[in-house]
């Protein structure tokens, strides 16, 4: 796997969990904020709802996180970690599971929509405040790079390669683009949820076959 660029460090928590019960305190006061996020919206959440909400005094909260955006700074990267997590999970079975890289795309594309979009709607309360929110907005930043690269290795995996600039604007378009049409898959219901669900994988297709297109074309050249 290729090099990532460091995450933002955005602003520290006052106290690393450095037990079970530490790391437990802090699940349940992402869980909260999760949760409430979707409920007041970040403008109306405060530190106090998400104590409450979490079962614990607002002191135990503040041991951990400083302030509302630190917290919220540790959700997005949560929620990222699980991206990736799903990321890696395919790609190390890709061998044993994925005949042609249009399959591994798909099992990918899949699996993220169905583990981290679908009946996930605190992601759309993240999106949102990315935007207000620097350090959150440098970590988005962080991540796209990143997961860019990782799809560069995909290709890499099949043996498409091409000039390293080229092919990344071509992963970071796929990124992006599947990005988009999870989201509209979301906001559709029964049978629209379904015909988003197709036509994203139909432009996922396209998407591929355009990067394919340029490692030949790249190839050709070498020659």
């Amino acid at each position: 796997m290729n090099k990532e660029m460091p995450r933002g460090m955005g602003k520290a928590k006052r106290r690393v969990p450095l037990t079970k019960r530490g790391e437990n305190t802090v699940s349940k006061i992402l869980d909260a904020t999760s949760e409430l996020l979707f409920e007041y919206g970040y403008s109306k959440l405060t530190t106090n709802h998400i104590a409450k909400k979490a079962g614990m005094s607002i002191g135990t909260l503040y041991q951990y996180f400083e302030d509302k955006e630190t917290i919220l700074y540790a959700l997005t990267l949560r929620w990222y970690d699980h991206i990736n997590a799903d990321f890696e999970d395919i790609y190390n079975t890709v061998d044993d599971q994925a005949s042609d890289i249009y399959e591994m795309f798909h099992r990918l594309y899949k699996r993220i929509y169905e583990n981290q979009y679908l009946d996930n709607e605190v992601y759309i309360e993240i999106m949102k405040v990315i935007g207000r929110v620097p350090e959150i907005a440098e970590l988005r930043e962080t991540h796209i790079h990143n997961f860019t690269t990782r799809i560069i290795t995909l290709f890499d995996r099949f043996g498409y390669r091409a000039d390293r600039d080229d092919l990344y604007q071509v992963a970071l378009f796929i990124h992006q683009v599947s990005g988009f049409t999870m989201n509209l898959t979301v906001l559709g219901e029964g049978k629209a949820r379904d015909i988003r669900l197709k036509l994203g994988m139909g432009i996922l297709d396209n998407l591929i076959d355009a990067a394919i297109e340029l490692c030949t074309l790249h190839k050709s050249s070498s020659k």
